[in-house]
């Protein structure tokens, strides 16, 4: 399974979005140097969280993807992931921004800054 194939994911219906998503997973597990897109981050999305935010997180520092990760931890915000929240703030993506502002809402108050004010 090559990255490009990503892309015919839609057209085989939503009842094969799941199993499509377990199957691009498994070859991710097999090829270290498999090749991301925004569209993978997109169907990996289907999966549990649990599965998928570890990976999200190891492909933080590609540029292309930033976006589109950000936008899906945020549906579930961890501590762990607030500084990429912080960051998403500055995004020129409404939705973005958007999405980071709601997840640092939902994060307890940062220790760190109140102990620096």
């Amino acid at each position: 399974m090559f990255a490009g194939h990503v892309a015919l994911v839609p057209s085989l219906g939503s009842a094969k979005r799941l199993p499509a998503a377990k199957a691009f997973l498994a070859s991710i597990g097999k090829k270290p140097n498999f090749v991301w897109t925004p569209q993978l981050v997109d169907l990996l999305s289907a999966l549990p969280p649990d599965d998928v935010f570890p990976l999200f997180r190891a492909q933080w520092n590609n540029l292309a993807l930033r976006e589109e990760i950000t936008i899906r931890l945020a549906a579930r915000p961890e501590i762990i992931d607030r500084d990429k929240f912080m960051i998403g703030l500055a995004s020129p993506r409404t939705d973005v921004v958007i999405a980071s502002a709601g997840a640092l809402l939902q994060l307890p108050p940062d220790q760190r800054a109140i102990l620096r004010s």
